[in-house]
C-alpha cells in the first residue's frame, strides 16, 4: 500500500484531510489520530496536492502572492469541492438530528471528563499527602 512520508496510509490521509476540509478543527483531528498538529497540516497539503495538483498549485500561488509559504486553511476549505468527491446533498432534517445526537454525546463526554478529572485531582492530593507523611 502506498504511504506518505509520515507513514500514514492513503485511506487515513484522506480521512484526515477530508475531515479538516469539511470543517473539523485541525488540533482535534491531530489529537484523535495521535499525530502532531504540524503533521496533520502536512497531510492536508499532501492530500490536496495529490488529488488535484493543478488546483492546489493555483491556490498555493495565490497564497505565495500574499506572502504565505502555503495555502491558508480557509483557502482550501473554500475550494474543498476541488479536493473532496461530492456526494448528494444530505437531508437538512437528518443533519439536524445528527447534530443534536453529536451534541448530546459531546455533553456526556465532557461530563465524564470532568468526573475523571475530579478523581485524578483527589488521587493526586492523596498521593501528595502520603509522600509528605512518609518523609
Amino acid at each position: 500500500m502506498d504511504k506518505t512520508e509520515t507513514n500514514i496510509s492513503l485511506e487515513t490521509e484522506e480521512k484526515i484531510a477530508c475531515a479538516i476540509l469539511q470543517g473539523a478543527k485541525t488540533a482535534d483531528v491531530a489529537a484523535v489520530n495521535r499525530i502532531k498538529y504540524a503533521t496533520c497540516r502536512e497531510i492536508l497539503h499532501k492530500y490536496c496536492r495529490r488529488v488535484n495538483p493543478e488546483a492546489f498549485d493555483r491556490i498555493n500561488i495565490d497564497a505565495a502572492n500574499k506572502d504565505c509559504h502555503s495555502p491558508y486553511l480557509e483557502q482550501l476549505r473554500a475550494q474543498k469541492h476541488l479536493f473532496i468527491p461530492q456526494a448528494e446533498p444530505r437531508d437538512p432534517e437528518q443533519l439536524r438530528r445528527e447534530i443534536e445526537q453529536q451534541n448530546a454525546r459531546l455533553t456526556s463526554a465532557q461530563i465524564a471528563l470532568r468526573s475523571e478529572r475530579t478523581i485524578l485531582s483527589q488521587l493526586e492530593a492523596e498521593f501528595a499527602a502520603a509522600i509528605k507523611k512518609h518523609q
